[in-house]
């Protein structure tokens, strides 16, 4: 993977991996099925992903792109809190309707999300670190994992850790 992989691919494909499991879980909920194993596997990525780009990506580019790294990690809180919202429901067994509104409302803003960094940030991370800086973040960004009560930075201080 390492090899033929560059870290905007790496973090684009976090992206579709979360938008994948999201799309199982609405179909399954068309069928009226609630499988948890499939939202948690996108929940587990999405912390993953948000943790990387939190802690290894955004400090790298930040004082180029400032003003979008801070739009970004905004947005980051908004998503957290949608994820929040779905998980909380699927786990207290809400109806098929609601989770699936709060499926689609969590689907829309990662497309949102993830455009903005898919066309914004992503595609400048090779020039701005030079090869050699964007393959060892790459390798940092492949073994990365979020602590257990990691909280993203636009909530961390208004939430308690989560389970």
């Amino acid at each position: 993977m390492l090899d033929t992989e560059t870290i905007e691919l790496f973090l684009q494909h976090a992206h579709r991996r979360i938008e994948g499991w999201l799309i199982e879980f609405e179909e399954k909920l068309d069928e009226g099925l609630v499988e948890l194993p499939l939202l948690e596997s996108a929940r587990a990525e999405l912390r993953r992903h948000m943790y990387v780009e939190e802690k290894l990506v955004f400090p790298r580019a930040e004082h180029k792109f400032k003003e979008v790294v801070a739009l970004l990690l905004e947005g980051h809180g908004f998503i957290w809190d949608a994820a929040e919202k779905l998980w909380s429901e699927a786990h207290r067994q809400q109806d098929i309707g609601s989770l699936k509104k709060s499926t689609q409302a969590l689907a829309r803003l990662l497309a949102i999300h993830s455009a903005e960094e898919d066309m914004g940030i992503y595609p400048d991370l090779l020039d701005l670190l030079g090869p050699a800086a964007s393959a060892e973040l790459l390798r940092s960004c492949s073994v990365a994992t979020a602590p257990q009560d990691w909280v993203c930075s636009a909530r961390c201080a208004t939430r308690p850790p989560t389970i």
